[in-house]
């Protein structure tokens, strides 16, 4: 069976805010504790859901050198107006060169609803369906009151990112080693968080399981856990659940202060942003296979993922680059014109 790919990974963010200013929104309490826990931003825009996600799509699409994808996952969890957003969102790739491209649109599984759809672009792929889908997703909050999460978790941001999940291999990216999804329609409608916790721990323990089976490795090959950007006691449950210690998400409460939770787009912005680091800081551990595990109440997915050497190799031209940049030019015996 061919390799699957996840590559050409992009993200766009709405403008950085204080926490602080969302206090005439949401109870002053509320934010004091989320603040105490280190959210310390969260991020705003005036731009539609489908324009963020035209946005990022568009940086994908530069990135794909000419491949045309068979077809477009769009998922966004609040259009308000489904029809007005996917009219919006197809009117807009077309313009991107995608007229004939097929538009299926998800606004089910809550934050988790990238990752399921990361999941069943790879299931097409395995099924022989497609050979390159794009995956989008894009949330944004039209009132201030409604950035709290239900279960006081986080403050939602505004943002939007897109991936391509493909055959490819010269595209480089992450080769996906094992995936798997879950879903438990009792908790949609649940109020009670007890059995929320309850059911949802048992969720999370079997994409876990799962996603590693399908990989064929162990809980202790993996090197790091990339998910959701929650408070503090939310992520320690979820990796505890998936059998891994808070510790094992690299650099979180960096990510977790200055973007607070952008829906589904955590799972590419905490990807991308933490193996970009860990390159410059420690290589040895970028290459090592992570857990990408996407949660919301009800709905699971875990992707088992590796980077692969294009990915690597791309990451140190970068890194190099930006330490240049910051060190300044290195100085020789006689100018040179070549860059």
């Amino acid at each position: 069976m061919e390799q699957i790919y996840l590559s050409c990974c992009e993200y766009e963010l709405g403008e950085s805010r204080p926490l602080i200013e969302l206090s005439g929104h949401i109870e002053s309490g509320v934010i004091d504790t989320l603040m105490q826990l280190g959210l310390r931003c969260y991020l705003r825009t005036e731009t539609s859901a489908p324009a963020m996600a035209l946005a990022s799509l568009a940086r994908t699409l530069k990135c794909m050198r000419g491949i045309v994808p068979d077809l477009v996952l769009y998922c966004s969890t609040r259009m308000l107006d489904h029809s007005r957003d996917m009219m919006d969102f197809k009117k807009g790739s077309s313009q991107l060169g995608l007229p004939l491209t097929p538009l299926i649109g998800m606004s089910t599984n809550g934050c988790a609803n990238f990752g399921i759809a990361v999941v069943h672009a790879c299931d097409l792929i395995r099924a022989r369906s497609a050979r390159c889908v794009a995956v989008v997703t894009a949330d944004t909050c039209a009132r201030p009151a409604d950035r709290l999460t239900a279960n006081n978790s986080a403050i939602l941001s505004d943002g939007a990112a897109s991936c391509l999940i493909s055959i490819n291999p010269e595209l480089g990216g992450f080769l996906v080693r094992g995936t798997s999804i879950g879903t438990d329609l009792r908790l949609h409608d649940e109020v009670d968080f007890l059995k929320v916790y309850r059911y949802a721990s048992s969720g999370v323990r079997s994409v876990t399981k799962r996603a590693l089976a399908n990989a064929s490795i162990r809980g202790s090959d993996i090197d790091r856990l990339v998910t959701m950007n929650v408070q503090p006691n939310t992520l320690r449950f979820y990796s505890k659940e998936a059998g891994f210690g808070a510790d094992s998400v690299y650099n979180y409460e960096e990510r977790l202060a200055r973007n607070s939770h952008v829906f589904g787009a955590d799972i590419i912005i905490n990807l991308v942003e933490s193996t970009t680091e860990l390159m410059h800081t420690c290589p040895e551990r970028a290459c090592k296979p992570l857990l990408a595990l996407s949660v919301s109440p009800a709905a699971w997915s875990g992707m088992v993922l590796q980077p692969a050497s294009a990915l690597l190799s791309e990451l140190v031209i970068k890194t190099t680059l930006k330490k240049t940049d910051l060190e300044g030019p290195t100085l020789v015996d006689a100018p040179s014109k070549s860059s």
